[in-house]
Order: C-alpha cells, then structure tokens, then sequence
C-alpha cells in the first residue's frame, strides 16, 4: 500500500475569514496535510455546501478531516458535521464574544464536532485523527511531542542556571 494523502478542506463561511484560515498553513505543513480552500453558507445556500461534501466523498486512499472556519451562529460546522461521515474541525475566527463559542459548543443530540480556537493547532488534531490510520504520521506526531517536551526541559534547565 502506498503513501495515504492527507487532505483537509477548509470551508469558510466568507472570503473575509481567508486570513484567519490561513494561520493554519504552518500546522498542516508541518504534518504533510494538504488543504483546499473553500467557501459555503449554511444559511445562505447549503445546496452549495452539500456539492462540496460530493467532490469530496469518492477521494479514495485519501484520509480526509474537514476544517470549518465560521463565527458567529456556526452552522455551518454543524450542517457539514450532519452531512459527512469524516471528522470535522470547527476553528471560529476572532471568537471572542461567549455567544460566538457558545454557539461552536451547543450542537445538535448526533451531532459532533472538535473546536479548536488557535488555528496553528488546527493541523496536529488533524494530525491525529489521520494518524489512526497513518502509522508514519503517528511517528512524526510522537517526534513532535517530544520535541516541545525537550524544549521546556531545556528552558527549566536554563532558568535554573540563571537562578542558582
């Protein structure tokens, strides 16, 4: 069996989150995650969304996680997690106001999605949903883990020299 492709479409709710959205190109480049940006409206034509879902159902020996990037009422995380069976990322951008997490929060009973608020996380959980099936990519993520844990020894370690 070949190497798996790793995709992530990130569908937007606007062109205006493009910039937000693109905060995410570092985590998902670290890990070897290809991205396609989209936009869809749950509430202004969800028709639209359900063809994007489409193009994306018969991408085989691709492991697939949608990226949802919408604030405010998130529906459009919520349509999309009831329309596919792969996993589903909601990372609103500028979700500072309580309604706006509130809403990527309260889900629909069957309904399940993960909600991320740093986009620079977005591709190591998506990393990891992919790594189920991924062996090699497990390798890296376990590499990167061990990475950051080497860093804050390194930095305990120097902050006790100076300190005595």
């Amino acid at each position: 069996m070949g190497e798996l492709k790793k995709l992530c479409p990130i569908i937007m709710g606007s062109e205006k989150d493009l910039g937000h959205a693109e905060k995410m190109r570092e985590g998902l480049d670290r890990f070897g995650i290809g991205y396609a940006f989209r936009v869809a409206s749950a509430h202004k034509h969800p028709d639209y969304l359900r063809v994007i879902v489409d193009e994306y159902k018969s991408v085989d020996g691709t492991l697939l996680v949608y990226v949802t990037v919408a604030g405010r009422q998130d529906a459009l995380t919520n349509t999309l997690t009831g329309m596919t069976r792969y996993p589903v990322i909601g990372c609103p951008p500028d979700a500072r106001a309580d309604a706006d997490i509130l809403s990527s929060l309260h889900r629909p009973s069957g309904i399940t999605s993960a909600l991320i608020l740093n986009p620079g996380d977005v591709g190591l959980e998506a990393a990891k949903y992919m790594a189920l099936a991924d062996r090699e990519l497990a390798a890296e993520i376990e590499r990167y883990q061990a990475e950051l844990r080497r860093e804050i020894e390194e930095v305990d370690r120097k902050l006790r020299e100076l300190r005595g």
